[in-house]
């Protein structure tokens, strides 16, 4: 049975389940990793907009100090602070107690938690030393009998719990794992203006990538990996190159699926219409 439709991006005061403040607020993101992804892009974008609206804003990474990832010199780049927590096992019990003093030490106002395992880990630390917490998941993922029980039991604590999209947001509703009071749905904004290059460096790319100046080009930015089903793309290119609707195919990302769908370009003739771009 459908949900009941939800409301869309409400102002920000809102979503943090408090009036809005003139103080300058510490926000804390936290990520699994900072490796390329659609959910550490958001955090990224969220944070260099609210450094800009004069909060100090840090991120939380549940990956080792040793593993670099691709997106922390980007957030400290824009004034980000990026501490790591290291996780160190599948199921880490020490974890949420290291969280807390994450917390304490970097003394964060609104804690803001994406997806599963921030949620999980984050939860019980921020409602024990009375931060606000925010959660934001950005996909549809039932997971272990286990993993919903702590999931649900995680959710109970958030003051808001955001979905990016209605059909998550009523996943996120048909498992149980939300109260719908506690429930929005902001869709996730694009900066249009980074897809509007100058004409010198339109025709740079397009050079460097092998196409013509007036080359029709459909592009797509994600994970090559199994949910994002890269092969319907793929197959759908042939007919459209046979109708000169589209001249090629960008396929930005990496990912465990890269060799499959190189493979599977090749098998229905279209392997030099697709460009692989990479990370």
């Amino acid at each position: 049975m459908r949900q009941q439709q939800l409301p869309v991006g409400r102002s920000a005061p809102s979503v943090l389940g408090c009036p809005a403040v003139a103080r300058r607020t510490t926000i804390g993101h936290v990520l699994t990793s900072l490796h390329v992804g659609g959910a550490e892009r958001v955090a990224l974008m969220l944070a260099q907009q609210q450094v800009k609206d004069g909060h100090r804003v840090v991120v939380l990474s549940y990956d080792a100090p040793s593993v670099a990832g691709a997106l922390a010199t980007e957030f400290e780049r824009a004034g980000v602070a990026v501490h790591r927590i290291k996780k160190h096992a599948n199921i880490d019990w020490s974890l949420p107690w290291r969280s807390a003093r994450a917390l304490s030490r970097v003394n964060i106002d609104v804690v803001h938690t994406h997806n599963d395992l921030p949620l999980v880990y984050m939860a019980a630390p921020a409602r024990l030393l009375r931060r606000r917490l925010v959660h934001t998941t950005h996909g549809q993922h039932r997971g272990s009998r286990r993993q919903l029980w702590l999931r649900r039991a995680a959710a109970r604590l958030v003051h808001r719990y955001v979905a990016v999209s209605q059909a998550t947001a009523e996943y996120a509703l048909s498992l149980g794992e939300v109260s719908p009071h506690k429930l929005e749905v902001i869709l996730n904004g694009t900066d249009l203006k980074r897809f509007r290059p100058d004409a010198a460096a339109r025709a740079r790319l397009r050079q460097r990538w092998g196409l013509s100046a007036d080359a029709r080009v459909v592009g797509t930015v994600g994970r090559l990996a199994q949910v994002k089903n890269q092969p319907l793309l793929i197959k759908a290119l042939a007919p459209l190159l046979k109708n000169g609707a589209c001249d090629a195919l960008l396929l930005v990302g990496g990912g465990p699926q890269r060799a499959a769908l190189i493979t599977l370009a090749k098998q229905l003739g279209v392997a030099n219409e697709v460009r692989f771009i990479g990370e």
